[in-house]
């Protein structure tokens, strides 16, 4: 799931005789943890004005949230809002812009405005893949990799797990290749709502030179807190947990170590069960 940026068409600024006008509705709900807003108006924005205290987001404590906002270059009179954490889910906040922003043309808001939304309640995850540095490889070969999300699935020993999260690596060509930088990972947006992360680690993969190798990382708001750098096909499910307190992001990160492989080679990591706890 790529990361959308939504048009605040909802704040429609209009300059006229002197005022600065708008009409919008009042709330939105269901929004998404990473949602950002862009707000259009009808006259270019002096930059300068656009500060913390004249436009961004509160929290539902009425806190200003730390947020990005920047001035689109080719048309100043849109300006988007980017939060720089994800929100907590199923609470309120509220956009705000105040009548210290100036139009370039020299004119105020002679209203503030003021928008509140609620965020959804259900953690979503957005997949992204690193792209292979072929001039890494020994040999050019087609080494396809991709995200799993599982509603079951079953381990070497046979168990079912339900809830299953992995990626599978696969190698298509006739070639040898030397896979150097091959990973994936999936990015889960928590909150701080979240006290544990759990589940069983289960890698399966065949290889006609050698066993399949490779890794599993998970990371918290970016600090590494678990780490399996020498997994081997066929290994036996792990229990892992993972204390996820207070972090606004979950990162799970997959990889195949650098090793030769052969056609119809494929390492697949995944882990099972996986659940969250608040």
């Amino acid at each position: 799931m790529k990361r959308k940026s939504y048009v605040f068409a909802i704040l429609i600024a209009i300059f006229l005789q002197g005022t600065f006008s708008y009409a919008y509705p009042k709330s939105f709900s269901d929004v998404a943890l990473d949602k950002d807003w862009t707000i259009e108006f009808t006259t270019p924005v002096d930059e300068t004005t656009l500060t913390p205290e004249n436009i961004g987001i509160l929290d539902f404590n009425s806190n200003r949230i730390a947020a990005d906002v920047e001035i689109d270059s080719a048309d100043h009179s849109r300006v988007r809002i980017k939060p720089v954490n994800p929100y907590m889910p199923k609470k309120d906040y509220i956009i705000y812009a105040n009548t210290d922003i100036v139009a370039e043309n020299g004119i105020c808001l002679d209203k503030g405005i003021s928008v509140t939304f609620k965020t959804n309640d259900v953690p979503f995850y957005i997949s992204k893949t690193e792209p292979i540095d072929k001039e890494e490889h020994i040999k050019e070969g087609l080494y396809k990799y991709e995200i799993l999300t599982l509603d079951k699935v079953a381990d070497n020993t046979g168990y079912e797990h339900t809830n299953a999260i992995g990626a599978k690596f696969t190698n298509e060509s006739s070639d040898i290749a030397y896979p150097a930088k091959n990973k994936v990972y999936v990015d889960y947006y928590l909150g701080g709502e979240y006290s544990l992360f759990s589940g069983k680690l289960v890698i399966n993969g065949e290889n006609r030179f050698m066993e399949g190798e490779g890794y599993v990382k998970i990371y918290a708001d970016e600090n590494l807190v678990y780490s399996n750098e020498e997994i081997k096909a066929g290994l036996m499910p792990q229990e892992l947990s993972v204390d996820v307190s207070g972090a606004s992001k979950l990162r799970i990160e997959f990889g195949v170590s650098p090793q030769e492989v052969g056609q119809g080679t494929f390492f697949e990591a995944y882990i099972g069960s996986a659940g969250l706890k608040r």
